[in-house]
């Protein structure tokens, strides 16, 4: 196969244009080398997306590689594809091999299925939670196994490549979607007014993200929150850093939310245990661990207007301290949900303020605390 040195360093893309899958298998396909993903055009928006594998293997079984694939497909949908199938098949490429190679690997196991979309999407992701991503593949083909776009992006390329550099598996899928807007013609999948399909409305359901109405009477609660604000009390739960809760950084967040316009802020030695199964669905973390405190708090009502809850995804490397989340709600006296907050790479807050300590995230906490209520007037 032939190859090319692009502009953008670490970049090797491959376009298959008119080569049977027979050809590609022999390794003589005939095949057109490009630039970049821009150059291919693809006419029908309807795809059957295939579970994202992270390479090396560090644990990452198959429902978390569907659910990265589940998250792909909903930013597409978002960036107005007009159809998009989730494939329950799994597609595991060897390790080791090029990424022409496993374009014609992926080529051929979808040809031996039957999928409803006239093409299908593979994507791999190089790296480890020490490492970061290191790489990411992107291959597309048609119902018959042809590859039609195969692209191998290195990190020293990542920049050059989308408008947002990706730290982990989210941030990933977001570059993903990107990579595919010019060959598809796809929209901002992170526009506000972006819509909601299939794929999205089944996570919803399934993640326990409130629905319409549920959330239009969270805000009226921060609205009501707001105008007694200065009557009101506002008790700190147990902050949980590192899966476990941290009572000096309880007390050190009070502190810091003393000027936020409560009547009292004190720190609370007792609350909710925050721990939940993880997924690589941010907001399905972030529900189960609203819905866990509202449990919580309708069984053993708080003894102030309001209590405030914080769960902050923080881990160690061997390197370094990494903050992958910061989730935050108040809820009132009955256990509803006043405000729920989360912010990750993807968010202005949390890219400014950088969080890479529990300090940090308590500040975090602070800063987007005062937006909130500054919204809520």
């Amino acid at each position: 196969m032939r190859k090319k040195q692009l502009g953008w360093v670490g970049i090797v893309l491959v376009v298959a244009v008119a080569g049977s899958l027979a050809a590609w298998a022999a390794g003589t396909p005939e095949e057109k080398v490009v630039e970049k993903a821009v150059a291919v055009k693809l006419a029908e928006k309807s795809v059957t997306v295939f579970p994202v594998v992270i390479t090396p293997d560090k644990g990452f079984g198959p429902d978390f590689r569907k659910r990265i694939g589940e998250v792909v497909g909903m930013l597409l949908e978002r960036a107005d594809m007009e159809k998009v199938q989730l494939a329950e098949a799994e597609f595991l490429p060897k390790e080791g091999e090029k990424v022409e190679q496993v374009a014609g690997a992926f080529g051929r196991f979808v040809a031996g299925r039957k999928i409803e979309t006239p093409y299908a999407l593979f994507a791999e992701i190089h790296g480890t939670p020490k490492t970061g991503p290191q790489a990411i593949r992107t291959i597309v083909v048609n119902t018959a196994g042809n590859v039609v776009l195969a692209e191998e992006i290195q990190k020293d390329a990542f920049a050059e490549s989308g408008p947002m550099v990706p730290k982990d598996p989210m941030s990933c899928c977001v570059f993903i979607a990107n990579r595919l807007r010019e060959p598809w013609g796809l929209a901002d999948p992170l526009r506000k007014d972006a819509p909601k399909g299939e794929v999205q409305e089944n996570w919803r359901k399934r993640s326990g993200i409130p629905t319409d109405e549920e959330i239009a009477a969270i805000k009226e609660r921060a609205v009501k929150l707001q105008e007694g604000l200065a009557k009101s009390s506002l008790q700190i739960c147990p902050v949980y850093a590192f899966r476990k809760p941290d009572q000096d950084s309880t007390v050190k967040l009070a502190a810091m939310l003393a000027d936020a316009g409560f009547a009292s802020v004190q720190a609370a030695e007792n609350g909710p245990d925050l721990n939940v199964q993880g997924s690589p669905n941010e907001q399905e973390v972030l529900w189960r661990t609203a819905r866990k405190a509202l449990a919580y708090f309708q069984e053993h009502a708080p003894s102030g207007e309001y209590v405030l809850v914080a769960d902050f995804g923080i881990g160690r490397t061997e390197e370094r301290v990494k903050v992958g989340a910061v989730h935050w709600m108040i809820l009132d006296r009955q256990g509803d949900w006043v405000m729920v907050d989360y912010q990750n790479s993807h968010h202005e807050d949390f890219q400014r303020i950088d969080p890479d300590s529990v300090e940090d995230c308590l500040e975090l906490v602070k800063v987007r605390l005062k937006k909130r209520l500054a919204e809520a007037k």
